[in-house]
């Protein structure tokens, strides 16, 4: 009971700090108004059913312990690889004019399994996020309660619409919009937005949102895990100066956003290697990926074209950037990676996670430095978490340093 009157209070926070600008709508929000996401909607319609849940589990508590917890865990994500191979066949059988009737059948029984398990299995890796957040000492507690609760839906999140200006890389705004969106919708809507403002647009996915419950995109148990540990950190910054500093200006927001990529892949990885047993390799981050000419080096080559663009719209030539940016991602599409829009915009949504090769800012390996000179994941998200501004940041590292 604690636990849900703990979730209801952070719920309004949340609904009153995003609902404030309902009110001022941007050309661009009036030209995609048709998909916007309604994100209030969806907290109202979401809160209510996943707390009844777990009211219920006070009167009958949900304790699980048959030893089926990781056989569980493990199938409804075999499940989900299961349902990306029957669909790829479904596109291809039905662009060749084969009959589906048969594999759409075996997608929707496989479909309605990986449904019936999902409320266990988000209730099972609620369960080991929190532990491993109070193993690590990092939330604040409420009597026996984190806070913020740990709280999330396997799900597809919305996507996002991301503007830029075309002649530099500045993100300006970030909509939300429906998740089923086709591909000609997507690029009907940005050649719009593109024509009638002038700016650079693009509609892309996401992994996760911080909402509460926060959207997790439920694809490998690993990244799964990653996933929520980051929105998890995103909900407890918000209590603390660097989140609530968050939109202050881009190098507030690279902070924020990084910091919550390796928070969650840390403690991602840990719970991973709790619940299977298997040790995993070392994260290789991108500027740090080592590539031998001639293999093709995502990374580095993303990299290269990034500086490319800064040093083309530096000079002022917009048309040779787009023409380059395009080139490139047909060079990209050669090798293997299917990246639809290369523009502005991709750099710039990119560009905020420092530790992304899309990224030219330093403030991964700032964050990589700090988190070696703190002795425990606990102490490096306290430390950093209580900076508000970016120079303030680089203060306290100069300090840490001496």
């Amino acid at each position: 009971m604690r636990r849900l009157l703990a979730s209801y209070l952070l719920l309004l926070i949340f609904l009153s700090a995003t609902g404030s600008d309902v009110l001022r709508i941007s050309p661009v929000e009036e030209i995609s108004v048709r998909y916007r996401f309604n994100l209030v909607g969806w907290e109202v319609a979401n809160f209510p059913a996943k707390w009844l849940r777990e009211l219920q589990d006070v009167v009958f508590p949900f304790t699980r312990q048959d030893g089926t917890e990781l056989e569980d865990i493990l199938e409804y994500f075999s499940l989900g690889d299961e349902a990306n191979r029957l669909q790829a066949q479904i596109n291809e059988a039905a662009a060749a004019g084969d009959a589906t009737t048969e594999l759409e059948r075996q997608l929707q029984e496989v479909q309605r399994r990986r449904d019936s398990l999902r409320s266990d299995v988000e209730r099972l890796l609620e369960a080991e996020l929190s532990a491993a957040l109070r193993e690590e000492g990092i939330p604040s507690r409420i009597g026996g309660l984190i806070f913020p609760p740990v709280d999330f839906v396997l799900d597809r999140p919305p996507r996002v619409l991301s503007v830029s200006p075309r002649d530099r890389i500045l993100l300006t705004e970030d909509i939300f919009l429906v998740p089923d969106m086709s591909v000609e919708e997507q690029e009907a809507l940005e050649e719009r937005i593109s024509q009638e403002q002038e700016v650079s647009a693009l509609v892309d996915s996401l992994g996760g949102l911080s909402t509460y419950p926060s959207f997790i995109t439920p694809t490998d148990l690993r990244s799964t895990l990653s996933i929520a540990a980051h929105e998890w950190l995103h909900h407890y910054l918000f209590f603390r100066p660097l989140g609530q500093n968050m939109h202050r200006d881009d190098d507030i927001r690279t902070l924020n956003e990084t910091t919550a990529n390796v928070f969650g892949d840390e403690l991602g990885d840990r719970i991973y290697t709790r619940i299977t047993g298997e040790e995993l390799p070392e994260r290789i981050r991108g500027t740090e990926e080592e590539c031998r000419e001639p293999r093709f080096c995502f990374d580095r080559e993303m990299r290269r074209t990034r500086l490319r663009v800064e040093e083309l719209l530096d000079q002022g030539e917009i048309l040779k950037a787009e023409a380059y940016m395009e080139e490139r991602r047909q060079l990209f599409v050669e090798n293997g990676y299917h990246i639809r829009k290369i523009n502005q915009a991709y750099f710039a949504r990119r560009g905020a996670y420092a530790d992304d090769p899309a990224s030219i800012s330093p403030i991964f390996d700032q964050l990589t430095e700090l988190r070696g000179l703190s002795d425990s994941l606990a102490r490096f998200i306290h430390t950093v978490s209580g900076v508000s501004g970016y120079n303030g940041f680089n203060e306290l590292l100069t300090e840490l340093r001496g």
